[in-house]
């Protein structure tokens, strides 16, 4: 990890509190506490379809033009790696050329297929196929769609851990688990940590979608990635973003566990847990309880790492009570 790099896009600020991230898959909380790192994630995959993406519409030409020379940028370098040609350099001056020239309108589309033969066709002998030329331009060409989606990970946050509709949709209907981080922690004057604290970005919600690309100046991408609809405005929701090609992000500030009412502490899974919980010296796990007289959650403290053994006991002692009852029955 020590080589890897991450380009984080947000506005300059710092967040000093705690915050809260659910799994569904145990296996992932599992991983986040035991390597100390959080997994980074394509907004394309998550639930909302309006993730990473603005509707081109809103924008001067001038913004259109400077994105698909981004787009381009971005399927040269891929070219450059998959394809050692020394005709490379022709082929995307000639694309170039093209892709700026394309109006922003839906019709383009029925043209692609044959500009796109007839520029392939003017390289003459090249190291790869038709079809993996049109592949390649097909990642530039999505820009003749009225949405772009921006290229980047994220990572995203809460600032409440008892949200019972967040319990059922992102933690397994209450059978996962949330796991709570002290950003205070990570100011420990290292560049990373500096980075990823000052770089936290809290999501606003509207019902009227964002119709400007920049926030400020060298903002690129931040205001519409960090702005959904206010139906989602009860997930008071944080988020890391940056443009890397690592999968996780080191992330050292858990403080404590959270099991779902419904988190089976009996379980492989919750010893592999209590494992990983185990290399801490204090760190507390909790079960979420239903309130009896509201509608909201309640924590009970079911395990503490830096009382490891008295707590395994008694986790040991209630299993064998359980058998016990069990062979009874």
């Amino acid at each position: 990890m020590t080589n890897s790099t991450y380009n984080f896009i947000a506005a300059s600020h710092t967040v000093d509190r705690k915050l809260y991230k659910y799994y569904s898959n145990t296996a992932y909380a599992i991983d986040s506490i035991k390597n100390k790192r959080i997994h980074l994630d394509n907004p394309r995959n998550f639930n909302d379809p309006f993730e990473a993406a603005f509707c081109c519409y809103h924008y001067s030409r001038q913004q259109i033009i400077d994105t698909k020379k981004n787009i381009v940028a971005k399927i040269h370098k891929y070219i450059s790696r998959s394809y050692q040609n020394a005709k490379h350099n022709e082929i995307f001056s000639t694309m170039m050329q093209y892709v700026i020239n394309v109006q922003w309108r839906t019709e383009e589309k029925q043209t692609i297929s044959s500009v796109v033969e007839q520029i392939y066709s003017e390289f003459g002998e090249v190291d790869f196929s038709f079809d993996d030329f049109c592949n390649i331009i097909d990642q530039g060409f999505l820009l003749v769609d009225p949405f772009l989606h921006v290229d980047c990970k994220i990572s995203c946050f809460s600032e409440v851990k008892d949200s019972i509709l967040m319990w059922s949709y992102y933690a397994q209907s209450h059978g996962g688990v949330c796991v709570e981080y002290d950003l205070t922690k990570l100011n420990d004057n290292t560049h990373l940590n500096n980075q990823i604290i000052k770089n936290l970005s809290k999501v606003q919600y509207s019902p009227i979608r964002v119709d400007n690309l920049y926030s400020e100046p060298n903002e690129p991408y931040f205001n519409f990635l960090t702005s959904k609809s206010d139906v989602w405005s009860h997930e008071h929701e944080w988020r890391v973003i940056c443009e890397t090609e690592e999968e996780y992000l080191p992330f050292d500030c858990i403080s404590s566990v959270y099991l779902g009412a419904k988190f089976n502490t009996a379980s492989a899974k919750y010893h592999k847990l209590i494992k990983a919980v185990d290399v801490y010296d204090s760190l507390k796990v909790y079960k979420c309880k239903l309130n009896s007289e509201e509608y909201k959650i309640d924590f009970e403290e079911i395990y503490d790492s830096e009382f490891g053994d008295l707590f395994r006991r008694n986790i040991e002692l209630s299993l064998n009570t359980k058998k016990s009852h069990s062979k009874i029955g």
